[in-house]
Order: C-alpha cells, then structure tokens, then sequence
C-alpha cells in the first residue's frame, strides 16, 4: 500500500512538472511571437516615419520642421499610449497569459465531470 501510494505521488509530481513545463513553454512561445511581431512593427513605423519626416521637409522647405513635425506626432502618440496603458496594453496581456495557463486545466476538469450531473 505505501509502494502504490509512493508511486502515485511520484507520477502526480511528474505530471505537474509537465503540465508547468506546458505552460510555461506556451506563454513564452507567445511572448517571442509578440516581441517578434513588435519588433517588425517597429521597424516598419521607424521608416515610415522617416519618410515622412523627410516629406514634410519637402513640403516645409526644412528637414528640421519635418523632423520635429515627426517627434511631436510621436509624442503625443507616446502621451495618449502612456495615459491608456490599462486598458490597452496591461489588462488585455494578463488575460492572455491568464488564458493560456488556465485554458487546459478548465479543459481537463470540464472532461473529468461526471456525465450523471
């Protein structure tokens, strides 16, 4: 009986070690998905910007207008970003992650309940 018992606590401690495993490997997958995709945004607004920097400049007769025509679009970008972090950026990433850790176990326990309830 203490052998079964052992050996069950055993095969539940490696279960939970591959479950975390899982998880873990899932959220970080997404989160290098994320900073991948972030980082080709980023550079597509880097050049974007520049060219229109340098458009601006045109227009204006000065690179220097266009370029702080530029900054200031970018700055009040930053602003209005930084003043709705919340609701854009915090909240939908916690209920992502959320998501993803609890999504097999909300699967396996709807799995585990017993088809007479």
């Amino acid at each position: 009986m203490l052998k079964k018992l052992e050996n069950y606590i055993s095969s539940r401690l490696l279960l939970l070690k591959i479950d975390a495993t899982e998880k873990i490997s899932k959220t970080l997958a997404g989160l290098f998905k994320q900073i991948m995709l972030l980082m080709f945004c980023g550079s597509v607004v880097f050049f974007v910007s520049i060219a229109a920097a340098l458009w601006v400049g045109e227009i204006y007769d000065s690179m220097l207008t266009g370029f702080l025509v530029m900054a200031g679009i970018h700055l009040l970008i930053l602003i209005i970003v930084f003043v709705l972090r919340r609701p854009l950026l915090e909240t939908p990433m916690k209920n992502r992650i959320i998501r993803i850790i609890f999504k097999e176990s909300v699967k396996k326990e709807s799995t585990k309940k017993d088809p007479e309830s």
